[in-house]
């Protein structure tokens, strides 16, 4: 077995410090000869690790085809200094894999296998939900790469080198095995450049502050007017974003967001649950409490039923989409769509401005 190690430089897209202690973090990535753990053996193990303000890649090759015990086995004693170990499709694939390898080896179990001791954190899981809203075809590494703007200098897929790995046995060409190790290196670098989208999942966690508000326009009636909200983010993100979901934008610059929503002015309903203590009153268009109707002529009134149990509230209005609270405004009983009146009472309290931002950005976000 033969061991590399470099030392990574300086990069505002690692970003992972920002939400784990970095000394508790292990990032790995596996080279295998093939899919199957039965058929098939490991020939680069590499994993990141920090170490006095910096991040180190090893990696642990497999330079003779006889070394992948020798390389489980440094492995598994390295994961003991740690809580977290990082990864792009590992729960699928890479631990897995290595599971069965030393399953197969160490068949009297004198390698402990340390990954069901770690906390493991998926980073193709994490980032799946996103796919969507960030617009993106594929979910490979090599796409949030590209995504983030990140260039390679390896040019080969795994399968592609598998064949060279082969090549490296019977003639140890440098050429070869620079090759080898440079596509395991660069999986290993752009996993740490990739955690800077983990602000996404600060994101859709609600972790910003409402800033300002704005309107595009003065409230004289426009089709096009809309409400801005801008926010301040906890963590900043490696490249402006736009999202929209219908009419809806959110454009994202570093540690701030612009949420645009249209503003719809008009009537809406105003729909009450308890429908069976209200009475209709057709030549209104309007219901209202038993409390209040038995002052008024049982020919004027009806029981209100679900569809007629609301009141009519013109004034401006913003959509809230599907969400249900219990100042939801509606065109329609049917209508899964609902709206927030843009009320001095909405717009006065900060809690409920940023209380419904998180319902919108998760929305958006979801795609």
């Amino acid at each position: 077995m033969l061991i590399f190690k470099e030392k990574v430089k300086e990069n505002s897209l690692i970003a992972i410090s920002e939400y784990y202690n970095p000394n508790e973090i292990i990032f790995f990535d596996i080279e295998t000869t093939g899919l199957s753990a039965e058929r098939s053996m490991l020939y680069i193990i590499g994993y990141n690790y920090y170490e006095n303000g910096s991040w180190y890649i090893v990696q642990l090759f497999n330079d003779d085809g006889n070394s992948e015990y020798e390389m489980l086995e440094y492995f598994m004693d390295t994961l003991t200094s740690y809580k977290y170990i990082i990864h792009f499709n590992g729960d699928m694939f890479d631990i897995p894999y290595v599971t069965k390898r030393i399953e197969k080896l160490c068949t009297e179990s004198a390698i402990t296998n340390r990954f069901r001791e770690l906390i493991s954190i998926d980073l193709y899981k994490t980032f799946r939900p996103f796919k969507k809203a960030l617009g993106m075809d594929s979910l490979k590494q090599k796409s949030f790469e590209k995504y983030l703007g990140v260039n390679r200098d390896d040019i080969y897929s795994g399968g592609e080198l598998i064949q060279i790995y082969f090549s490296y046995l019977r003639i140890k060409s440098e050429e070869n095995r620079r090759l080898l190790l440079l596509h395991n290196r660069d999986d290993m670098e752009g996993m740490l450049f990739i955690t800077s989208l983990m602000s996404l999942i600060s994101l859709k966690n609600g972790e910003f502050s409402l800033e300002d508000i704005s309107v595009s326009d003065s409230f004289n009636g426009s089709e096009n007017m809309k409400i801005n909200f801008k926010i301040s983010l906890k963590h900043s993100f490696p490249k402006n974003i736009y999202m929209k979901l219908n009419d809806i934008k959110m454009n994202i610059s570093s540690n701030n967001a612009i949420i645009s929503i249209p503003v719809i002015s008009g009537e809406m309903k105003y729909y009450y649950e308890d429908y069976k203590e209200y009475y209709y009153i057709p030549d209104e268009d309007t219901a209202i409490h038993k409390s209040a109707a038995e002052f008024i002529d049982r020919s004027r009134k009806v029981k209100a039923t679900k569809a007629t149990c609301y009141i009519r509230r013109a004034g401006y209005f913003i959509t809230q989409l599907d969400r249900k609270n219990t100042d939801s405004f509606k065109t329609d009983i049917k209508s899964k769509e609902s709206y927030i009146e843009i009320s001095d009472d909405f717009l006065g309290k900060k809690s409920l401005i940023e209380d419904y931002l998180k319902y919108m950005v998760k929305k958006l976000l979801s795609g």
